[in-house]
């Protein structure tokens, strides 16, 4: 973008290629990054990067001042009790000055390739640690864009001193086709599990990881990766259990809680995210051209009955239609085609407001919200949950209660059990006195401040099954015939537990209760749901432990 006369006292805040910072000369056109940012755009030949939008130009870490001011308002925040950081594609901070030519076909290739992890990210970590970090009780947590599990110890080795853990990014992909996000296809189980083993096996033995399934990036969780239809409460709490039950600091993204799903947008009007607009006009841009080769004449204009979706009125393309008209049936299919997918991918689905209640503005506003509000709000939403001792938000109240009460979810191994199974996804937890290692690294410790001081640990072996699918499911043989060793699953009783009650202030007064087998609590005990409780139903989830010595 240019540069305007006002900030230029303050040039150097900024990355300033000159032009160069995409690789020579760029278009007014060129260079679109993610979110709708363009990478440069001129009028009198002066430049600032920003991979992103506009509104956000890349802060020359290069120039220490830059650094100061950043380290001085981490301060004032810190001050003020916050508990640490999200950082933002914190692996893009530090820029190579060589400016290499960049591929802008695929944005998310071109900044793994040409700005993450720089010549001196690490040297601006380490420094932002000594500086500010170290002289509070605060977390660092970075968004790991461009850092693959290869080089994530880089990162988050303790001995580093950088930062104490990070997202990746690699599952938010594995539903992506050649077209990207909007290119949705069914996910492979398998490379699902592939990746959280890949992370996990990583940084074992050098780091810390981050559990996450959504963010605001994403379609909602119980809609991409489970069922929100018939089995919704079921693959709700089961992405619950396998949140928790781990190595790494869950995080949980807000709603996912209550099971929050997609939002039935019907029209592009309906979408907010910068990048559907992209999109559309990406294809109005593809058609348009492709109009021009043949008569000069431009494609877009007033398109209408797009699977009833689209108003027959609304100006899809932004420009009059004087094309062909089998340029014009081509735009109509390919707008088709973006809008189902939209409707399975957008972010949009994870930005609709929180669900508090079944009111009118569902507790979150009396105005007019930004964006549509779920019309499933009356049947999903907080206040109902909070009632409800079975319902998603209790049942994760209840998961994050057992992990807190046993160190093995916490710090213990990770061990691959279903061989490849391509319904079920089976681990084991467990830990000896040689992985005991809570206090080693700084993300153990303040996860463990958050246990229960006289927590059990070292002697206990948990078996983790998840049906994660529609169809019903035999056990694993070893796991047969083991309702006795039971602890929790979120099928008859949802949420049931058995064993010795834990301390309730830990477990958030849920009321918990000591369902053991041959009991029941009005929904039927484990096994009453099915002729064989060897079987697990659609989306079931059972939690196993065995206690050992050492």
């Amino acid at each position: 973008a240019r540069v305007d006369a006002r900030v230029d006292a303050r040039v150097d805040a900024r990355v300033d290629a000159e032009g160069r910072s995409l690789g020579g000369r760029v278009d007014a056109d060129a260079g679109k990054g993610s979110n709708g940012g363009e990478g440069a755009n001129s009028e009198e030949g002066d430049y600032y990067l920003h991979l992103f939008s506009k509104k956000q130009p890349d802060l020359n870490w290069e120039n220490p001042n830059v650094r100061q001011e950043v380290y001085d308002i981490m301060r004032f925040w810190l001050d003020k009790g916050v508990d640490g950081f999200r950082m933002d594609v914190i692996p893009l901070i530090s820029k190579r000055t060589d400016w290499p030519d960049a591929d802008l076909r695929d944005f998310n290739r071109m900044v793994e390739e040409t700005y993450a992890n720089g010549p001196r990210v690490h040297e601006f970590l380490q420094e932002m640690r000594r500086e500010v970090l170290d002289h509070y009780d605060a977390v660092a947590i970075g968004e790991g864009i461009g850092v693959t599990h290869r080089t994530a110890p880089l990162y988050v080795n303790r001995s580093r001193k950088e930062l104490d853990f990070l997202f990746h990014f690699d599952h938010t992909f594995i539903d992506h086709g050649p077209g990207g996000r909007f290119d949705p296809v069914p996910y492979d189980l398998q490379e699902f599990k592939r990746v959280f083993f890949r992370w996990d096996r990583a940084l074992a033995e050098e780091g810390w990881n981050a559990i996450y399934l959504d963010n605001h990036d994403c379609a909602r969780l119980v809609s991409r990766f489970g069922n929100d239809g018939e089995h919704w409460r079921e693959s709700a709490t089961l992405f619950a259990m396998l949140l928790m039950t781990m190595r790494g600091t869950p995080a949980v993204y807000q709603g996912t809680e209550l099971g929050m799903t997609n939002a039935p947008f019907e029209r592009f009007e309906d979408f907010r995210d910068v990048e559907v607009m992209n999109a559309v006009e990406g294809v109005r841009k593809r058609i348009d051209s492709q109009g021009r080769g043949k008569d000069g004449g431009r494609v877009g204009g007033r398109v209408g009955g797009i699977d009833g979706g689209m108003d027959s009125e609304m100006d899809v393309a932004g420009v009059i239609t004087d094309a062909s008209a089998e340029n014009g049936k081509k735009l109509h299919r390919e707008l088709a085609s973006l809008l189902k997918a939209l409707q399975v991918a957008a972010r949009d689905h994870a930005r609709t407001p929180m669900q508090w209640s079944a009111s009118e503005g569902a507790g979150f506003t009396t105005g007019s919200p930004w964006i549509l509000i779920n019309p499933n709000k009356n049947r999903i939403h907080a206040e109902a949950q909070l009632e409800d001792p079975d319902s998603v938000f209790h049942f994760y109240r209840r998961m994050i209660g057992i992990r807190r009460e046993y160190a093995e979810l916490v710090t213990g191994s990770m061990e691959w059990m279903d061989g490849g199974h391509t319904q079920l996804f089976w681990y084991r937890r467990s830990q000896d006195r040689s992985t005991c290692r809570g206090t080693d690294r700084s993300a153990d410790e303040s996860m463990n401040r958050d246990m229960d001081r006289d927590a059990g640990g070292g002697g206990n072996v948990f078996d983790v099954v998840l049906n994660m699918s529609d169809e019903e499911v035999l056990l694993p043989e070893s796991l047969r015939n083991r309702d006795d060793e039971l602890l929790i699953g979120n099928v008859a009783g949802l949420g049931s537990v058995r064993g010795r009650r834990v301390d309730e202030r830990d477990r958030g007064d849920v009321g918990l209760r000591d369902d053991r087998k041959g009991q029941s609590d009005g929904r039927g005990q484990r096994g009453a749901t099915s002729t064989n409780s060897d079987w697990l139903q659609p989306w079931e989830a059972r939690l196993f432990v065995t206690s050992e010595s050492f």
